[in-house]
């Protein structure tokens, strides 16, 4: 059996980079749909998991502007124009090309590639296999998902290290928040303290 895991964070659950690699693991699971409140978690997550990162995009709709907002066309592998019986479709891959090309020199040059749907994939299946022999060539490939996995590792410790603060700085925590309150102090300078009491 095959399964899709289904995800939006605004019901409640946000998905850890850790949950998310765990679940990427598990042999059934062949595609996970998933969301995130915030653009940086996003990406960093994206760049931990994927061998190749495809940003799709539609004309008419203002993807574009959204993309270069979210910070996504630096972490793509291959932007795809979907939708490209639209009249804006050429005028969008158009402007996706001039991006790169002043965007100065990369390691890999993303292409941008135009599909209609399920039809004419052809260009976007090349696409994927030159980035996967690119990655292919001088351990590029090995080089990535050790980068995916010291990020994992990052996240992790800093969660770690997080929780065991938190622990131990319960009461402190409280009485600096009650300072605050009252006016004593501001926010940062309870913050600035708490850090140099446990910052051993």
């Amino acid at each position: 059996v095959s399964l899709m895991i289904y995800h939006t964070w605004w019901e409640g659950l946000n998905m850890s980079l850790d949950l998310l690699q765990r679940l990427s693991e598990i042999e059934s699971v062949r595609s996970l749909k998933w969301s995130a409140p915030d653009a940086e978690h996003y990406r960093q997550t994206l760049t931990a998991l994927a061998d190749t990162v495809v940003v799709v995009l539609s004309p008419e709709s203002g993807d574009g502007v959204q993309a270069m907002k979210a910070g996504l066309l630096e972490i793509a592998d291959v932007l795809c124009v979907n939708k490209a019986d639209r009249p804006d479709a050429a005028t969008l891959a158009s402007e996706l090309e001039q991006m790169f090309d002043r965007g100065g020199e990369r390691a890999w040059r993303p292409p941008v590639v135009c599909t209609e749907g399920r039809r004419e994939v052809g260009p976007l299946r090349e696409a994927l296999q030159a980035h996967a022999a690119w990655l292919g060539q001088d351990d590029r490939l090995q080089e990535r998902r050790r980068r995916g996995l010291e990020q994992r590792l990052q996240r992790l410790f800093v969660s770690r290290v997080a929780d065991h603060l938190l622990e131990r700085a319960g009461e402190r925590l409280k009485a600096e928040a009650a300072e605050v309150a009252a006016g004593g102090i501001s926010v940062e300078t309870a913050a600035a303290r708490l850090a140099k009491e446990f910052e051993a």
